[in-house]
């Protein structure tokens, strides 16, 4: 009874009206999606991934100016091979560009480092 109570009204409230997660919304969905072919998933795999390089045109200043610099926009990106062209991140340049990496306003701060012993700082925003 205890962990039935825990699982589907405490701990929905608290990831839904405390934190602010959409966490249940991503469960339904993963639920939904594990009956679906790979062609259906492949679909959903590129939507969401259109919608994220929208997002980090529209929101994140750093993507924005490289994309533009380089002659991309995201709307140009139209297959898997077209995402591959992308330029790939250095550890330099996330240290040099960290502020403008992330969509404003910054919610908050992790930090992580790898084998190498370098640290880098995660920000997030409210809507992530």
């Amino acid at each position: 009874m205890y962990e039935f109570l825990l699982r589907n009204l405490f701990y929905r409230v608290y990831e839904t009206h405390v934190r602010r997660r959409r966490t249940y919304q991503h469960v339904g969905e993963y639920e939904a999606n594990q009956w679906k072919s790979l062609a259906e998933l492949r679909v959903i795999q590129w939507e969401k991934l259109r919608s994220l390089l929208r997002y980090c045109h529209q929101e994140v200043p750093f993507y924005r100016e490289q994309w533009k610099a380089q002659g991309i926009h995201w709307e140009d990106i139209k297959s898997l091979d077209d995402y591959a062209q992308l330029p790939t991140l250095t550890k330099e340049e996330i240290r040099a560009n960290r502020g403008r990496m992330i969509a404003i306003p910054q919610r908050g701060r992790k930090t992580s480092s790898g084998k190498q012993r370098v640290t880098i700082s995660k920000l997030s925003s409210p809507n992530r």
